[in-house]
Parts: structure tokens; C-alpha cells; sequence
């Protein structure tokens, strides 16, 4: 079985004080994925993609690391 590799992640700033946010932080930086940062998890902005079936398939290989707030 392959291991799941998004080919970007989203970063939540306060996910970095978690150590599972760290550990994913590590991983991604270890496989030369690029983190790139949203304010919140709900509302992750700039997929790429020209069309919406594009900006589909590329938000199906992104990883977004947030906190629940509640």
C-alpha cells in the first residue's frame, strides 16, 4: 500500500504549538512539501487550478493542519 503524499499543506499559525502540528511540520520539511499559511482551517483560499475540476482535484491532494476552537 502507497503512503498518502499531499503535495501541499496549510498551516493554521497555532497548529505550529501542537506537537502533532510539529511532527507534520518536520514531515513535510523532510519530503520537501510545501506549508504555506491560512488564518483559518473553514476557509483555505488560492488552490490552484484554473477550473473548478481543477481546484477539485489539486484541494483533494492538499493537507489542511488546524485547531478545533471549541
Amino acid at each position: 500500500m502507497k503512503l498518502w503524499m499531499p503535495d501541499r499543506v496549510y498551516f493554521e499559525p497555532i497548529a505550529y504549538d501542537y506537537p502533532m502540528g510539529r511532527k507534520i511540520q518536520d514531515f513535510c520539511n523532510k519530503n520537501q512539501i510545501p506549508i504555506l499559511e491560512t488564518t483559518s482551517h473553514n476557509q483555505v483560499r488560492d488552490i490552484p487550478g484554473d477550473t473548478e475540476k481543477e481546484r477539485y482535484a489539486n484541494a483533494k491532494r492538499t493537507l489542511v493542519v488546524g485547531t478545533k476552537k471549541a
